[in-house]
């Protein structure tokens, strides 16, 4: 167990998600890894962890990246005990990866936006879904222009690049 961990980590170290992903093939508990691999929101290998779920999910069948999904979102509740805080930035990997099975996640993701733990991984991950299909991303402008002006400069930030990746440049706040 240690010893894929440790593989998982020096793939990660080295941006090798071909790596990943061909190690995931023979290993499903690379997911599981990868995952709490993303607890630890400042370091480097967390937003690369997350990048490779994102990877790792779209080389799965659309069934098993959506059960990928509905993990995350449970250790996101409450109930779940947990603390997924990087859990929106995941969902909006997956979803990026596999933007069809997933059209019922993005309004899910942004319900999170209410909460602060949250606020500015929902506002990446809808960036990042509106990279490459900004229309499953679009309804949600309104929700998404609110923050472009929000005292936190992450949220505020991450507001901002959402509304870029929408070709809404003119609504960026002076």
């Amino acid at each position: 167990m240690a010893e894929l961990k440790d593989k998982i980590t020096a793939l990660l170290k080295q941006s090798d998600f071909d790596g990943l992903i061909l190690t995931a093939g023979k290993d499903r508990a690379v997911l599981r890894h990868l995952i709490s691999l993303t607890y630890d929101r400042g370091d480097v290998l967390c937003r690369r962890a997350v990048e490779a779920i994102g990877m790792v999910t779209a080389a799965m069948p659309h069934e098993e990246a959506r059960k990928a999904a509905q993990r995350v979102l449970w250790m996101m509740r409450d109930e779940s005990g947990g603390s997924a805080w990087s859990g929106p930035d995941i969902l909006g990997e997956i979803v990026r990866g596999n933007p069809e099975p997933m059209l019922d996640i993005v309004p899910i993701i942004a319900s999170f936006h209410e909460e602060d733990i949250f606020r500015p991984g929902v506002l990446k991950a809808l960036g990042r879904i509106a990279e490459v299909r900004p229309e499953m991303v679009r309804p949600l402008r309104e929700m998404i222009e609110a923050y472009a002006s929000h005292d936190d400069p992450l949220v505020r930030g991450n507001a901002v690049y959402a509304l870029g990746t929408l070709g809404l440049k003119e609504d960026f706040p002076v």
